[in-house]
């Protein structure tokens, strides 16, 4: 589970920037992309993204970096799932190896991917469709490099689809509704 530590409260103050609602209306509205244009993402949105970087680092002992102008990361040595066309900015998601690297990376990374709905920036998690060995990383001694989440101005702001009723995934007859909300923001 996520610690308060984890969880944006750093020496007694919250690293959170965003509140409950904002949250719920980024989930709702986010979507894959895999193709972005060549339009530049501001410097004061990268800055951001930077700050976040470094205070979740320091909150959970990670090592997430901001890559921006690398479009050689999604060139070489990629699988075949999943084409992605102008990426040239990216959020390395590396950590030292625990057991809990990948929820930390989940949970701060996707924090970071709303903000970028947010800010009208589109987004793509990738783990397998680019090379770890041409891009800019930097990956230290007892570190894993787990994945990225690519990032631009995307083509298309991505599709919604088609998403399951609560009753075909799950019974819950007496759940509280702190868990329907939490289910709810999971399936979109």
């Amino acid at each position: 589970l996520i610690n308060t530590k984890q969880a944006g409260i750093v020496n007694g103050k919250s690293v959170n920037h965003l509140n409950v609602m904002e949250l719920i209306e980024a989930i709702k509205i986010r979507h894959s992309v895999r193709n972005f244009s060549d339009d530049p993402v501001a410097q004061e949105i990268i800055d951001g993204l930077k700050s976040l970087a470094e205070q979740y680092n320091q909150a959970a002992g990670l090592h997430i970096q901001i890559i921006t102008d690398d479009p050689e990361a999604f060139t070489k040595g990629m699988a075949h799932y999943g084409k992605f066309s102008g990426v040239r900015n990216y959020i390395a998601l590396v950590g030292g190896k625990t057991g809990d690297l990948e929820e930390k990376l989940g949970y701060f990374g996707e924090k970071i991917a709303l903000s970028l709905t947010q800010q009208d920036i589109q987004f793509c998690w990738v783990g397998l469709t680019f090379s770890k060995k041409t891009n800019r990383v930097e990956v230290r001694k007892g570190e894993k490099y787990v994945g990225v989440i690519c990032f631009g101005h995307g083509t298309s702001r991505g599709i919604s689809h088609k998403i399951k009723a609560r009753a075909e995934v799950m019974e819950a007859e007496n759940a509280p509704q702190w868990f329907l909300d939490c289910h709810e923001s999971a399936k979109v």
